[in-house]
């Protein structure tokens, strides 16, 4: 833009903001986002979307993002911020599609005066050291660690599996799926129908009719 030429990055938080209508709703979520995505790529913009995970539903990282898999989906690199074993932070790559979609760094947070202001304080975020492997193995670990909803049952477990089944099953599909295709490839996963459902419920996901079939 004209009046901000040196303009380098748009950070939208929350992200779920921008959205007039349901976030919880793709088609919304994607048309809503459309704009940015353009005034992004207009202007050679790198833009930043805040999001927050979802309480209490473990799985994947991927399948931790509130709201519609569509702001996950659209994005070009998913990372996820978390207190990790040692409560330490870490930051990690949850998906890429022009890198690794792994790996990660500790970091911490301090206090500092700010040069030239004296009696002003800001927050300063120092990097540590490289963490190697998937968010979801570390973020797992955390939750453990900290003993977040204690034991998980055996229907729970089935259940994130089945809600992280879902949202990297759209994604394939640009956000949506034929629900048939869906439902097959869910059971020849080993999960049940009964449990595919209760995850899509708790995903928000809905069923929508095309010409002559039903899509995802």
């Amino acid at each position: 833009c004209a009046k901000y030429p040196n303009l380098r990055l748009l950070i939208v938080d929350s992200i779920a903001d921008a959205v007039s209508g349901s976030a919880k709703e793709n088609n919304e979520v994607r048309r809503a986002l459309m704009p940015i995505k353009e005034f992004s790529e207009k202007l050679g913009v790198a833009t930043l979307g805040v999001a927050h995970f979802r309480k209490g539903l473990g799985g994947s990282a991927m399948s931790r993002v509130m709201d519609s898999v569509a702001f996950a989906g659209m994005a070009r690199l998913v990372m996820v911020a978390f207190k990790k074993q040692d409560h330490g932070l870490v930051l990690m790559r949850a998906k890429s599609n022009i890198g690794l979609a792994q790996d990660g760094y500790d970091y911490k947070f301090s206090m500092q005066d700010l040069p030239g202001f004296p009696g002003v304080t800001g927050s300063l975020i120092t990097w540590g050291d490289l963490v190697e492997g998937s968010a979801d193995f570390h973020l797992q670990q955390a939750e453990s660690d900290r003993g977040e909803g204690g034991s998980a049952s055996a229907d729970d477990t089935q259940l994130d599996k089945a809600a992280s089944f879902i949202v990297e099953n759209l994604m394939q599909g640009n956000g949506a799926r034929r629900a048939g295709e869906v439902e097959d490839e869910a059971a020849a996963a080993g999960i049940s129908d009964k449990t595919l459902k209760r995850a899509k419920r708790m995903l928000g996901v809905k069923s929508l009719k095309g010409r002559s079939e039903w899509y995802w």
